[in-house]
């Protein structure tokens, strides 16, 4: 069981460095640090797209900007509750993690699932590991194999590899 939640740890490493160069792929040509000033005024009036932008900036500490786990959940939020998918998607992975927030499972799961019911199939995936091990401690997270087959399914059907895999898991047969 060990060493299967140390996988499941290391896969959702793996998929929020995917969701962060996925978004940072839209500021790859915004090294110049006059260029995050830009999309710092852009984000600081409320463009969504920005606003996601300045937060993965924030995440990976790129273009000339620290990492701050915090200000990344600051603007990453600030995308999330617009319905921007990546920024929803991240924003889960950090409440999972307790990156720049209190680890908080509850508001994991509620941010994977704003972006996994716009077909995003990474928070999919996420959201079935998640049931498929039963994770939270204190803020228990039951496993529940029937949950995690229907989100492994779901991510498979929006073209997810691994959801296909996990989706024929000799384990999941029967649920």
């Amino acid at each position: 069981m060990i060493l299967l939640k140390r996988t499941f740890i290391y896969k959702l490493m793996l998929i929020a460095i995917s969701l962060a160069f996925s978004v940072s792929a839209m500021a790859s040509d915004q090294s110049d640090p006059a260029h995050v000033d830009r999309i710092r005024v852009l984000a600081e009036q409320g463009d969504v797209k920005y606003e996601s932008i300045l937060g993965v900036i924030y995440y990976n500490g790129k273009f000339g900007v620290a990492q701050d786990y915090i200000q990344a959940a600051k603007w990453l939020e600030r995308a999330a509750t617009q319905g921007e998918i990546n920024s929803q998607s991240l924003l889960g992975i950090m409440y999972l993690k307790g990156r720049g927030v209190s680890q908080d499972y509850s508001q994991a799961i509620k941010w994977l699932e704003k972006s996994a019911q716009q077909n995003d199939s990474q928070a999919q995936l996420v959201l079935g590991t998640i049931y498929y091990i039963g994770e939270g401690g204190s803020q228990n997270i039951s496993q529940d194999l029937k949950i995690a087959k229907e989100w492994f399914k779901t991510s498979c059907s929006n073209g997810s590899e691994r959801g296909c895999e996990l989706y024929q898991s000799p384990k999941l047969k029967g649920y």
